[in-house]
């Protein structure tokens, strides 16, 4: 028994400590955490607390008509940056994709097909007797290059060609943009906004540049037709016209087929230097067009956005402020 009772009298002081002095301490800390979390939430909802009693002086129409500048030129902002980031994304997407071949090997390969299928539908009956001359049936020779162009026309394939690339690689590129742009809110884009910016994004503009483009890449292909006229007529002796005629066409179609391979870094340079430019044009230009229709974006926004669903959802909210703070201020007197 006497062993026991030093352990009896500790259970005892620990009991009476935990009945008494632990709890006032535990209670205390409890207390001052409770209101310091109390002032932390007071801090934050202050600020809305007092908007919320500023507009105790306002009428429900007054707040109304503030919250719907507010909505409209919050969705206006969004709005605007989505379709600022796809016109953006646009250009980066076509300045990035211009640095590879432009004008690829198949290009070339479906030129020479042509070149070749052109040739072939020569009608050489037809070409001599164009090219013969006088009583004495000779073969004018210096007629021979404007004889090949009428026939081959290869400015005309080769023009073909860069607008058909054209197409496949940017004008679909511009019409995904237009839909992008379209979906990114139908209710707030306004039909006349829509319809300035799918004009901007039409072939229309590319094409006249491309035509452009076009001129200057193959400004010397006359030339050339006439260097390699030029250059047969002087290889050639004494033959028969059959033979003048034959070897005159077996040159011509070497020598284009040769031509147009040349024109491949030429191409690829030119046209990716013209589609950078021309991207970066067009975004300017449709940000432009943002710029000038924002007064009827944003009466379209206003016609669209429902006031009273944001009325009433923000008046839930400055109510459940308000009693939070209330709640708050409360308990941080009662403590």
């Amino acid at each position: 028994n006497e062993r026991v009772k030093p352990f009896f009298a500790f259970c005892q002081e620990l009991i009476n400590y935990l009945d008494h002095q632990a709890k006032d301490e535990f209670i205390n800390n409890a207390r001052n955490e409770l209101l310091q979390a109390i002032v932390t939430l007071q801090e934050n909802l202050k600020p809305f607390a007092d908007v919320s009693k500023n507009d105790n002086d306002k009428s429900e129409d007054e707040i109304e008509q503030e919250l719907r500048i507010a909505e409209v030129v919050k969705q206006l902002d969004v709005f605007v940056e989505n379709l600022t980031e796809q016109i953006k994304g646009f250009t980066t997407q076509i300045c990035n994709n211009a640095k590879a071949d432009f004008w690829n090997d198949g290009y070339t390969i479906e030129v020479e097909k042509e070149i070749d299928k052109k040739f072939s539908q020569v009608n050489k009956e037809n070409l001599k007797t164009e090219l013969i001359c006088g009583t004495d049936y000779e073969i004018l020779l210096s007629r021979l290059p404007s004889e090949i162009d009428k026939n081959i026309r290869l400015n005309f394939i080769l023009r073909e060609k860069l607008v058909l690339s054209i197409k496949s690689f940017f004008v679909e590129s511009q019409n995904q943009l237009l839909f992008k742009l379209r979906d990114v809110n139908k209710d707030y884009l306004p039909s006349q906004t829509f319809d300035l910016l799918k004009d901007k994004l039409s072939r229309r503009d590319i094409e006249m540049r491309f035509n452009g483009l076009a001129d200057f890449l193959f400004f010397n292909y006359g030339d050339k037709i006439y260097e390699i006229g030029k250059n047969f007529i002087s290889s050639i002796e004494n033959e028969p016209h059959e033979t003048i005629i034959d070897g005159a066409l077996k040159t011509y179609e070497k020598e284009l087929k040769k031509f147009t391979k040349e024109l491949k870094n030429d191409i690829n340079k030119y046209v990716a230097r013209s589609l950078k430019n021309h991207t970066e044009y067009l975004e300017n230009e449709l940000l432009n067009i943002l710029i000038e229709q924002r007064e009827f974006i944003v009466q379209q926004i206003t016609r669209k956005i429902n006031i009273s669903e944001i009325a009433t959802f923000e008046k839930n909210r400055r109510n459940t402020i308000n009693n939070a703070y209330s709640v708050l201020t409360q308990l941080s007197n009662e403590l």
